[in-house]
């Protein structure tokens, strides 16, 4: 039993503490967000080789090592993007009256730089995974990248 327990909950806990690190991180004075980015392109850094390395481990250990990694990697968009830092060109609030291609248009400049700087963290965890054994980073990144995809997808179609 333990044997699928323990997964389920390992996911579970990283998953939501590091969402509520995040927030917390988030609710911090102004000030303190270069170096809250600071220390989370440090972990990127980290969990890029951390991918690399557990890429080559097919213990167990290695896989929840891997999705620890792929998480902060996830986790480096996500502070980027909520601090400010990795956004788009559009910084001013959408028009009331913007409707249809027009609004979806006013979106995509709003955040057109935090969708590219995905693709260059795909690459990167595609760099550290590739043909490696254990691949458990890279899915857990892509299927991140997939829900985030779907997400997008139900809010703009309502």
């Amino acid at each position: 039993m333990s044997l699928y327990v323990l997964p389920v909950v390992y996911t579970l806990f990283v998953w939501w503490f590091s969402t509520g690190v995040i927030l917390y991180l988030n609710g911090l004075p102004r000030w303190t967000f270069k170096w809250t980015m600071l220390a989370a392109s440090a972990l990127l850094l980290l969990a890029l080789l951390g991918l690399y390395v557990t890429g080559r481990d097919t213990r167990i250990t290695g896989a929840y090592l891997a999705f620890t990694c792929a998480i902060v990697v996830w986790a480096w968009q996500e502070v980027a993007f909520l601090l400010g830092y990795v956004t788009g060109s559009r910084r001013q609030p959408c028009p009331p009256q913007a409707r249809g291609w027009v609004r979806t248009g006013y979106a995509v400049q709003a955040v057109l730089h935090h969708e590219l700087a995905l693709v260059v963290l795909c690459a990167g965890v595609a760099a550290a995974t590739w043909d490696a054994a254990n691949q458990t980073g890279w899915w857990i990144f892509i299927v991140l990248w997939v829900m985030r995809q779907s997400a997008k997808l139900n809010v703009f179609l309502g």
